[in-house]
């Protein structure tokens, strides 16, 4: 997957470009119109480690022909064999430099929801080619010891603009700790709720050296840069004192497990007080 997200970044760019060439596919023969290359091969970009109901999944599809050119995948026909475990939510397609060589093809980019412990297959086809990968989706019961909380609280916070903005925003402030100083372990789902608004299940990453204890989400002191944190464009404070944390850990011996921890939220205090530096991670995907 690392290939795909960072052909993601981009694509973004290019696709906001009006002076880049559109991605051609056809090749003409020299006696006829456009063909369309024949697909040789076609593969599902897929990390379904450790995935829940509640999370999305986000997968790619890439194709290639005889000669190991890339090839358009925005026209694939995509499925889910039983979708009472998981649901196609999107299928947004991009434009993606495959190869490095600077030849844009567009490829779907579709992302799953996840409902009920259990498997299914997704498929997808593109001409003469199928591929399907199966998608096991784990129970959510199991208790992790693996991480223990130092602290949890949810900060409120009024946001600082350049004009005279409402905003109100509210910082979840989770600190975990590796307790036996020997092991490490790795957060790999998040989701915090204040009242009825929540994050999302979080996808990420956040690793846990032997004995450490750091914050899962430094806040950025640029707003938007934040994966996990709540803002209130209306300036109208969210309602309720208490916040809620489920989190999904990976242990040293890869067994999965979860924390679920409740808070307080404290109102307007200094924004000093944030963190700004944390346990290492590589983003979260909601």
């Amino acid at each position: 997957m690392k290939r795909f997200y960072g052909s993601i970044v981009l694509a973004a760019a290019l696709a906001a470009c009006d002076s880049c060439a559109p991605p051609t596919e056809p090749t003409v023969g020299p006696d006829g119109p456009p063909t369309v290359a024949k697909v040789a091969a076609l593969r599902i970009l897929i990390d379904s480690a450790g995935v829940f109901p509640g999370m999305r999944l986000a997968l790619g599809v890439e194709a290639a022909d005889f000669q190991g050119n890339p090839l358009h995948t925005s026209e694939a026909a995509i499925s889910v064999s039983d979708t009472s475990v998981a649901k196609i939510e999107s299928a947004q397609t991009v434009l993606v430099d495959a190869d490095g060589t600077g030849r844009l093809v567009r490829e779907v980019l579709p992302v799953l929801r996840l409902y009920t412990p259990a498997t299914t297959y997704f498929k997808v086809s593109l001409r003469e080619r199928t591929d399907s990968v199966l998608i096991r989706v784990r129970p959510t019961g199991l208790p992790s010891t693996a991480l223990v909380v130092d602290s949890f609280a949810v900060i409120e916070y009024k946001v600082i603009c350049s004009f005279a903005c409402p905003y109100i925003a509210y910082a979840p402030l989770l600190r975990l700790r590796e307790p036996t100083g020997a092991v490490a372990a790795d957060v790999v789902g998040i989701e915090f709720r204040v009242g009825a608004v929540t994050t999302g299940f979080c996808r990420g990453s956040a690793h846990y050296g032997p004995g450490e204890s750091a914050h899962l989400n430094p806040i950025d002191p640029y707003l938007w840069s934040n994966d996990l944190i709540f803002v209130q464009i209306s300036g109208v404070p969210l309602p309720g004192d208490i916040a809620t944390a489920h989190v999904l850990v990976r242990s040293a011996t890869g067994d999965y497990g979860f924390i679920d921890v409740t808070g307080p939220i404290q109102r307007l205090p200094a924004t000093s007080a944030l963190p700004t530096a944390g346990a290492p991670n590589s983003g979260w995907s909601c």
